[in-house]
């Protein structure tokens, strides 16, 4: 558990593209922490393995507060990742980016998320570690973009031509702010959205 850490990555160079935050095991960081940079070199915090190939076992990473601000995404949640979001201030700053990426197990119960581009990106490529599965039950998110939430199944992801389509969004509380934000505009992609409110 971190109470509190402050990590700035303020160089932008091939040398200083590396993640400021990872995790392979069990982590959790709490309200004391602040992770930022100014350049989208990576993302901040990476939760799981870039090739999850050769693991075996889930890792979790549990936010409960903090700054996470700018980076690529300020949370990229990976191979055998389990990520939990319970609060904590996440921005994107890079063009065209999200706050949180997601490749495995993603549940969202608080924070706040500002994005100029979308919130959520959410990609499956099997049904072991790179599951694609999105729980949201609750949280502020504000995106400047269309489709705030956006999925992506494997065929798309260079997976092959088979997609098992397993990977999913829940939605049960949460609140949306933005330019489009009913609900045909607030989701992109395929595979299934539901909305549980």
């Amino acid at each position: 558990t971190l109470d509190s850490l402050t990590v700035t990555r303020d160089a932008e160079s091939v040398s200083n593209e590396y993640y400021a935050v990872v995790n392979h095991g069990t982590m959790t960081l709490e309200e004391g922490v602040r992770v930022d940079a100014p350049h989208a070199g990576s993302s901040l915090v990476e939760n799981g393995y870039v090739d999850g190939s050769g693991q075996t076992e889930p890792v979790k990473l549990v936010i409960n507060g903090g700054s996470y601000i700018g980076g690529l995404n300020p949370v990229k949640n990976d191979d055998w990742g389990v990520l939990e979001i319970n609060g904590g201030y996440f921005e994107s700053g890079a063009g065209n980016q999200y706050c949180v990426v997601n490749y495995n197990d993603l549940t969202i119960n608080g924070g706040t998320f500002v994005s100029d581009y979308r919130v959520v990106w959410n990609g499956n490529l099997n049904d072991t570690y790179n599951k694609g599965q999105v729980v949201v039950t609750g949280g502020d998110f504000t995106a400047k973009q269309a489709y705030m939430f956006y999925n992506k199944f494997d065929e798309e992801l260079g997976g092959g031509a088979s997609t098992t389509e397993k990977g999913f969004m829940i939605f049960s509380g949460g609140t949306f702010k933005g330019d489009n934000t009913n609900e045909s505009s607030m989701f992109a992609g395929r595979g299934r959205v539901q909305m549980g409110r």
